[in-house]
């Protein structure tokens, strides 16, 4: 084993090359001060000499100088490694003593070690190649010192041979090493790269070219932020870059555009690295989390259409309520103003007033129908129907909620045939695009045209190659808007897709549109351009049927009777009115204002009513709870629910619950007493 001598009056610089020297295999001994060390060297040759200058007693200089003027010992290498002196002049005065090499504190370890084995090598080298010392006064001492060298010189090349074998192994566990990292960099499905301090691309594995879906020559030249979005493109270029040379490290998440338009949101930890010798880089290892991202947005989507959802029921529920109230508000003002007409002489110059105030009524109640068309989810109930009365309806409705600076334009041909379709889903479609039409031109004046006309298609048709020949009503409703862009246009279908302000649209509305219409065996187009309108045209197929002459019909007779009814309303006005409207067509009528007064009059004579009458929303027992009661007393007593709105009701609901009819509030006195025939003739 090599040894090597320290000369050094600080224990903690003696301590710190010791570690290093013995950790590559050296042995190493010391001495703090020159006179100590030659005496040690004289007593035991070491291979090498690695000595301060700085010392007590003796210096490294005088130290030197003794060792290369001994013949004995001037053949051992003599290295100086000192902060002391840094001028050019001590190195030269080293030199010239007979030191072989002249190092300043502080020195990177390896090239430290690798001057060490450079000076050992080449010490070896040249004593062998050297001539036979002639011989000295002193052979005897020169034999033995030369024995001696030679021993050691011979060690040494064994010492070296076996250190270069050490260094072939080493280089094949690093070669070997290198092959593993090579492959696990290739392999792994994360994204690993590294980019410069302006964030151009070093190196990228193959999954983060594939990722860019670009080549790996082409990211030579390019930075990272060419890959991203114009909003992460700013992060990077004006906060990224210094921050991560102010801290060392940045952890986000980045999104990167590939050249194919795909998104990736990659969650990248990045870090620093600062070697001596070699430029400063940043290494990133990330992640792709873009179905996580997506995922995460899906949910949230879900999460908006629910509450969605709840809105429109809540809103629905209040709906029905206000419609109940209102209903049961209209009731009496259309009972007794139809008891009004008929008191009245039929010249009074009246009767126009009373026939306006019931005309007025009627239209009230039949606003409120329409308004609860919207929130029902019942079925659509699909029979032949003619657009032109929905279309004017919805019109009517319409100009009431625009401004005066919107103009509603209508073409309504009356030839226009029939369609098989639900009046109300038709009114929903009508008043879905005429009011998108109104709200792009809501700041501006302009115009709402509504046409509808019967066309024929022919078969050689290409725009609506879904529809077959034949003849469809044909529903245009156009505008002088701000139009839309192509991209908008692409989207108008999507659920809760909307370009209106929020709290102005749900989205939702053209995608109802579009399925009502695909239900219906039509088709709906939609063209714009900006800044020149929007037209949408809707095509329903017109069925066939055959005109019957129909003989005008002539009002039938207001029914009459003489039964007992039990007339049951929490409302007092209601049961005023009714009351004196049944005692006028002659029946005879027990009013009562609480569902539970009512059980208790029915069972204290259950003989005594051939009919009840009840309100369907009380207070203790619904109109159903109550004829459930009253049946368990009677059995077969006939009921009618007469209620404001309510989904609970249904014709296949109260069939199941043995109730014979049901009418909805406001009912005309006609319809009332028709209601009532039917159920006491048995004809329900």
């Amino acid at each position: 084993m090599t040894k090597l001598l320290i000369v050094d009056d600080i224990e903690q610089n003696i301590y710190m090359l010791k570690i290093l020297l013995e950790g590559h295999g050296y042995q190493v001994v010391s001495a703090t001060n020159g006179a100590q060390a030659l005496e040690m060297v004289l007593s035991d040759l070491p291979d090498a000499i690695i000595s301060d200058i700085l010392m007590p007693v003796m210096d490294g200089f005088t130290l030197c100088r003794k060792i290369k003027s001994d013949d004995r010992l001037k053949a051992i290498p003599f290295i100086f490694y000192t902060a002391t002196y840094t001028e050019p002049k001590d190195e030269k005065l080293a030199l010239s003593l007979g030191a072989e090499r002249f190092m300043v504190k502080p020195m990177d370890p390896d090239a430290f070690i690798q001057i060490i084995k450079d000076v050992i090598r080449d010490t070896a080298a040249n004593a062998v190649a050297s001539a036979k010392p002639e011989p000295t006064e002193d052979s005897e001492v020169f034999k033995l010192y030369s024995e001696r060298l030679v021993n050691k010189l011979e060690k040494k090349m064994l010492d070296l041979e076996k250190e270069i074998n050490e260094h072939t192994q080493t280089e094949m566990v690093l070669c070997e090493s290198e092959e593993r990292y090579r492959n696990l960099f290739d392999s792994i499905s994360d994204c690993i790269y590294t980019h410069d301090l302006q964030g151009r691309f070093l190196t990228a594995n193959p999954a983060t070219v594939e990722k860019l879906n670009a080549e790996t020559e082409e990211l030579g030249g390019l930075s990272v932020c060419d890959f991203m979005p114009p909003e992460s493109r700013r992060f990077f270029n004006e906060e990224y870059l210094t921050r991560i040379q102010r801290v060392g490290f940045y952890n986000g998440v980045w999104v990167y555009l590939s050249k194919d338009g795909r998104e990736h949101h990659i969650d990248v930890r990045n870090v620093l690295v600062e070697q001596e010798g070699q430029k400063p880089y940043v290494s990133c290892v990330g992640r792709d989390i873009t179905e996580n991202i997506l995922a995460e947005r899906k949910v949230q989507e879900m999460e908006k259409q629910l509450f969605q959802l709840q809105k429109m029921e809540a809103l629905g529920t209040l709906a029905a309520g206000i419609a109940h109230d209102f209903n049961n508000i209209l009731f009496p003002m259309v009972g007794f103003t139809e008891m009004l007409k008929e008191d009245l002489p039929p010249d009074s110059p009246l009767q126009d007033n009373v026939d306006e105030i019931l005309q007025a009524s009627l239209r009230a109640r039949d606003l409120v129908r329409q308004i609860l068309a919207f929130q029902r989810q019942s079925e659509a109930e699909r029979k032949p129907i003619k657009l032109q009365p929905t279309v004017q309806e919805a019109l009517k409705l319409l100009r009431s909620s625009i401004p005066k600076t919107i103009d509603i334009l209508e073409n309504i041909e009356s030839d226009c045939g029939m369609v098989m379709a639900d009046s109300t889903e038709v009114l929903q479609v009508v008043m879905n695009l005429a009011t998108n039409a109104y709200h792009s031109m809501e700041d501006t004046a302009g115009s709402v045209n509504v046409t509808l006309k019967q066309v024929q298609m022919e078969p050689d048709h290409l725009e609506y190659p879904a529809l077959s020949p034949g003849a469809y009503a044909c529903l245009t409703v156009s505008d002088t808007g701000i139009g839309m862009e192509k991209e908008v246009l692409d989207k108008m279908f999507d659920p809760y897709f909307t370009t209106k302000d929020k709290g102005k649209g749900t989205g939702l509305g053209l995608s109802v549109v579009h399925g009502i219409i695909k239900s219906c065996g039509g088709s709906i187009r939609i063209s714009s351009d900006p800044g020149k309108g929007t037209e949408c045209r809707v095509y329903l197929p017109i069925i066939e049927r055959k005109d019957v002459t129909k003989a005008p019909e002539t009002p039938e007779p207001v029914c009459d009777g003489t039964e007992r009814i039990l007339l049951v309303d929490d409302e007092e006005a209601i049961v005023r009115m009714v009351r004196q409207m049944l005692e006028r067509l002659g029946y005879e009528v027990t009013a009562r204002t609480g569902s539970v007064e009512a059980q208790m009059v029915f069972k204290a004579d259950p003989d005594a009513f051939d009919l009840v009458i009840t309100d369907m929303t009380m207070p203790n027992m619904t109109g159903i709870e109550l004829s459930q009661q009253l049946k368990k007393i009677r059995p077969g007593i006939p009921v009618i629910i007469c209620t404001g709105f309510s989904e609970q009701i249904s014709k296949e609901k109260y069939r199941a619950l043995d109730i014979q009819d049901f009418v909805l509030k406001p009912v005309v006195k006609r319809d009332l007493a028709k209601a009532i025939r039917n159920v006491l003739d048995g004809k329900y």
